[in-house]
């Protein structure tokens, strides 16, 4: 995560299209939803790290401010039809819906992504 954070921050912008590749892989890791190109095991199907958001946020806020702005609003994951700003909702929403102790934190850091 840092190191995407570093890439995404101190690298060129607009943010190249080898590192947008990665902005759905995040995605997945959150909120789950295997595709053909990268299929999930059951287990984790519905997402593994959404506890991780906090140390994803750095990652997606630069993505959405460096992006830049145009591209991420106009971006979408043709595989499954998703537009990114759908997908950042979708994140935040799956995270501000965990439930159980320490869930204060990764909720605000969904917070942060509205």
């Amino acid at each position: 995560c840092e190191l995407l954070s570093f890439l995404t921050y101190y690298g060129p912008s607009p943010i190249p299209a080898c590192l947008w590749s990665l902005f759905p892989r995040i995605y997945q890791c959150i909120c789950g939803g295997a595709t053909a190109s990268f299929p999930l095991p059951p287990a984790v199907c519905d997402g593994w790290a959404p506890d991780f958001l906090t140390n994803l946020l750095p990652s997606l806020q630069n993505f959405i401010a460096r992006g830049p702005p145009e591209v991420f609003m106009s971006g979408k994951w043709a595989e499954v039809g998703r537009s990114y700003p759908e997908m950042v909702f979708a994140m935040a929403t799956k995270v501000l819906r965990m439930p159980g102790l320490g869930a204060e934190r990764d909720c605000a850091a969904g917070a942060c992504l509205g």
